[in-house]
């Protein structure tokens, strides 16, 4: 059970204090007859009030963690102190009565919008500190809006206060209440009720039930005063004619005892943290290292050792380690046993070592993997190159022979043209090979260079012609461009000793890709076929064209 009967004692007792103080200043403002003592018990009555809502408005915004809530509790602080100037103003430095009628109704600017305030603060609890409240919560500044609109245009239609027929003077003197004013204090009442339930409602504390008569107190005392001063009882008027600062008074103890109660989060009962925390080694110091709170598990430590920690966490006798960070007005220390993580750092070394071994003999086999893995690479592709390559290289054996029997030097010039031409064709053929191994994109330039180069091997042989290749996206087929070059150099080696004129054009006609080998000298298709080229086709127009579309994936 949380023990709240000695702060609740001493939260009373102060305000008793404070209300006692008020009242002995305002009785000595009205019964000495100096006007000097007078106005100094003024000023100090005033002085007095500011700086009891100033510090307690300081006070919450170092307490409060939530960010919403704190900015609220802010602004009730913000129009206490509004609400003691005003009044001030209204007795002390204005003389028209027009001026001194409305400072009077501005009373309720803190009136109306101080329990509403509260209630944005209970709806705050419990969530993130960077929460916002839904933008339909606005809607609840309507009501405030429209009771204070109201109250300062009282002049007009007389709602809120009823002056007497025929007076001269309108003043806060002579008058009666009227059915705004009975609405301001419903409103006032029911946002102060609403923000009690919805704290209550939120509270996760065990005793909170128990704890919700010290809340009401205040509020019930706030209610009995408006009761107690609309009736205008002579005593009332004179000594508890205080309005501004009677109400500012209930509304902060009310908002003080939901702090101290829980309901509004704080960070400032260290004393009930460290008593709870007998288990946990940590302590609070001030900036010279002398501890202002401590719980009991906390061992002590030397002040050079509490400092060392501020630079970085410290081993002391090889279990315990000690931390230290700062924060507002000294530092925090935490003393952690680490006795069994040392234990298991040390397993862990061992086996840290152990998978290092294992480590260094799983990169060995995987770098001898990898070196065999290359070589078969290798060897795969030399036998690509070697494969599409083979039929070539026979022909040129073939015909070193023949150069190396033949006599006749024109023939042998002939024979080494032929040798350049199946030469040239080799090369490039191995380059396709090479530059679409692991990919199926060449680009249709690859194409166009090669029927470039087997160009230049024919002319060796007085044979006349160029390439022609299509610049489209859509033919970088690595196999079409391959199969376009071996369908060229097919026709070209059955025609090459009969042949004076070749070109070849590589393109896209209607959709399909095709490649065209034109010549001047006749052929048939049945030595493309027998080469693989079954869907070859042949036009016999001066000269003769061949072509060979690729309709089919197999052909490509």
């Amino acid at each position: 059970m949380i023990k709240t009967n000695n702060w609740i004692a001493r939260l009373f007792a102060a305000a008793f204090a404070i209300a006692a103080v008020a009242v002995t200043l305002r009785a000595a403002e009205l019964n000495v007859g100096f006007p000097f003592l007078n106005k100094l018990f003024v000023f100090l009555r005033t002085f007095f009030y500011i700086s009891i809502f100033s510090m307690w408005g300081f006070s919450v915004n170092g307490r409060i963690m939530q960010t919403q809530a704190r900015r609220f509790l802010a602004c009730v602080s913000v129009l206490a102190v509004f609400w003691i100037a005003v009044r001030e103003i209204k007795y002390r430095f204005v003389l028209s009565p027009v001026i001194i009628r409305y400072l009077w109704y501005s009373y309720y600017v803190p009136l109306l919008f101080v329990p509403l305030f509260a209630l944005f603060v209970a709806l705050s609890l419990g969530k993130a500190e960077d929460f916002r409240l839904p933008k339909k919560a606005a809607l609840l500044y309507i009501p405030a809006l429209c009771l204070l609109g109201l109250v300062l245009t009282n002049d007009f239609h007389k709602l809120a206060f009823v002056f007497p027929e025929g007076s001269a003077v309108w003043n806060d003197i002579n008058y009666s209440y009227g059915f705004v004013f009975y609405l301001c204090v419903l409103w006032s009442a029911l946002c102060a009720l609403c923000a009690l339930g919805a704290m209550l409602s939120k509270s996760r504390l065990p005793n909170s039930k128990r704890l919700i008569w010290a809340a009401l107190i205040p509020f019930a005392a706030a209610l009995a005063y408006v009761v107690i001063y609309s009736l205008r009882l002579p005593f009332v008027m004179k000594y508890l004619g205080d309005v501004a600062v009677v109400n500012c008074l209930f509304y902060m103890c009310f908002l003080e005892i939901c702090i101290q109660c829980g309901f509004i989060q704080s960070n400032s009962r260290y004393n009930s943290l460290f008593r709870a925390s007998e288990d946990l080694p940590v302590q609070i110091t001030d900036r010279a290292f002398n501890p202002v709170f401590s719980s009991k598990s906390f061992e002590g430590f030397s002040r050079e050792s509490l400092e060392k920690a501020t630079h970085e966490s410290i081993i002391i006798d090889g279990k315990t380690r000690l931390s230290t960070i700062p924060v507002d007005g000294g530092f925090a220390a935490s003393a952690e046993d680490i006795s069994a993580f040392m234990l298991a750092k040390e397993r862990l070394a061992a086996v840290s070592e152990e998978l290092t071994e294992r480590n260094l003999l799983l990169q060995y086999e995987l770098e001898k993997e990898q070196e065999h893995r290359k070589i078969e690479e290798q060897n795969k592709l030399y036998d690509l190159l070697q494969n599409s390559t083979q039929s070539r290289l026979n022909k040129i054996d073939l015909l070193v022979k023949e150069y190396q029997q033949e006599t006749d030097e024109k023939k042998k010039t002939q024979l080494l043209a032929q040798i350049a031409v199946i030469g040239s064709y080799i090369k490039r053929r191995k380059d396709f090979v090479l530059s679409s191994y692991g990919t199926s994109k060449l680009s249709p330039a690859m194409l166009e260079s090669a029927f470039a180069e087997s160009f230049r091997a024919l002319s060796l042989l007085g044979i006349k012609g160029a390439g022609y290749v299509e610049a489209d996206e859509s033919l970088t087929d690595a196999e079409l461009l391959t199969r376009a070059y071996d369908f060229f150099e097919t026709v070209a080696e059955c025609v090459l000793s009969r042949a004076k004129y070749i070109s070849a054009s590589f393109s896209r006609i209607n959709g399909t890709p095709r490649i065209s080998v034109c010549t001047d000298c006749e052929l048939g298709l049945l030595p493309l076929q027998l080469s693989g080229f079954e869907s070859a086709e042949i036009i016999s127009e001066d000269g003769t064209r061949f072509i060979l579309p690729f309709e089919k994936e197999a052909e490509i």
